[in-house]
């Protein structure tokens, strides 16, 4: 999210003044030349955090959850194009949110297949995928660890600490 709120407050890649113009092409780094294209067009700046937080909010529901995840896909594939070709250095992190937007997104895929071939789809019968019910059993590892590159977590361990166990009650007490 923080990479959402610096782009819509055109923070991540600044603002471009006068002196950058003064500035040679072939004096800039390769992620140099795309920050000052970034920071040169305001308004792409914004739409890019304006379409992450359009993700962001399609993944809170359910019923959306797949159109984020499709939406997102897009939206941070371009991103790690964008680092992978201009030598950005968290080609990992923008991987790891596509890949994961992607399995978002993987489920739903056959429906959309067939309603852009023009044949009826049928209704879906609540969760489906990888996700069924309230949670799945690699979410408790795999949601901290994209929400936060490095933390560790599991069951048992909390941001790559051990939690303590709590003992159990025993009827006497």
């Amino acid at each position: 999210q923080a990479y959402v709120w610096s782009k819509l407050n055109l923070s991540q890649m600044g603002r471009a003044d006068y002196s950058d113009a003064l500035t040679m092409t072939g004096e800039k780094s390769p992620m140099g030349l795309l920050w000052g294209l970034m920071a040169y067009s305001p308004v792409i700046q914004f739409l890019a955090g304006f379409a992450e937080l359009v993700v962001v909010l399609l993944l809170v529901f359910r019923r959306t959850a797949w159109i984020g995840g499709l939406l997102g896909t897009v939206a941070l594939g371009t991103v790690f194009l964008l680092n992978m070709t201009y030598d950005v250095p968290v080609k990992q992190f923008a991987l790891a949110l596509t890949v994961g937007f992607a399995l978002v997104a993987v489920p739903e895929l056959p429906r959309v297949v067939r309603f852009l071939a023009g044949r009826p789809t049928a209704a879906t019968e609540g969760s489906r995928g990888c996700c069924r019910g309230r949670g799945s059993a690699g979410s408790p590892v795999l949601v901290p660890v994209l929400a936060r590159p490095g933390a560790r977590a599991g069951p048992g361990r909390r941001a790559g600490r051990a939690v303590p166990a709590v003992p159990a009650r025993t009827p006497a007490q």
